[in-house]
Formats: C-alpha cells, sequence, structure tokens
C-alpha cells in the first residue's frame, strides 16, 4: 500500500493550521510502500526554534490526525532528535508540509552534511575496531 491522496492532504492541511510547525515529512513503512493494514504512519514534524511546548504536544497533534483519517499516527519532534533519526527521515521521508521551504532546504543541507561526518567517523571507528579486534 502506498499512502492515499486524501489521507496526505488531509494531514497537510491539519499540519498548515499548526503556527508553530515550519515543515513535516511522513517517514518509515507509509513513505517506502511498505505499509500494511496496522501500519501506522510517522510524522516527522519541525517546529520554530525558541517555542516551549508541553511535552503532550505530539501526542495531541497525532490524536487529532488520527481523528482525522482514521489511522494511528506517531509523531516525533526533529528539533531534538539524534543524527540517526533524522537521516532516516531524510533519506526516505517524503515532505508533507512546508510553510518555510527555506528553512527546510536549510535544514536538510545541514543535516545531510552532518549525516556525511558521522558516517565518515563511522566508517573510520569501524576500520579501527576491525583492526584492533578483527570485528566490526
Amino acid at each position: 500500500m502506498v499512502i492515499d491522496e486524501k489521507i496526505f492532504k488531509s494531514i497537510s492541511n491539519i499540519l498548515e493550521k499548526e503556527k508553530i510547525i515550519e515543515f513535516a515529512y511522513i517517514f518509515g513503512s507509509y513513505a517506502a510502500g511498505l505499509n500494511r493494514e496496522d501500519s501506522d504512519i510517522d510524522l516527522a514534524i519541525y517546529l520554530k526554534e525558541n517555542i516551549n511546548i508541553d511535552y503532550e504536544y505530539p501526542v495531541r497533534l497525532a490524536l487529532k490526525i488520527e481523528k482525522r483519517i482514521g489511522i494511528p499516527v506517531d509523531v516525533i519532534i526533529l528539533n531534538d532528535k539524534p543524527i540517526l533519526i533524522i537521516s532516516e527521515v531524510l533519506k526516505n521521508g517524503i515532505v508533507v508540509f512546508s510553510k518555510n521551504e527555506r528553512k527546510r532546504i536549510f535544514f536538510e543541507t545541514k543535516m545531510l552534511s552532518q549525516i556525511q561526518d558521522f558516517n565518515e567517523l563511522m566508517k573510520e571507528y569501524d576500520e579501527m575496531r576491525l583492526k584492533r579486534y578483527g570485528v566490526r
């Protein structure tokens, strides 16, 4: 199954009304076209900077979307996620909403550079372990 256009637009319309969201991606099984009947929709949102939100915000947003589309939703906030999670979102994610294209492109460029640096560091680390222990 691939994400339905109606579901995509419903999510986008809800996100558009959220004043603190700059952009968002659908990632995971729905983005990869590997979703099953029991799959949830993974949604990564990037918030305006210097915004204080309570820890319940992602849950409230997920519930709002779930009520509209009838599919479970899992929301993560990209602003504070580790590089490995951001890498997964950028590698396989689909932009579902963007209020600020300039900021989104800047974020992606900056993160892709950091991901590349991290990958080079991990390659060096793996080579060192291989020499030292004979394993990766």
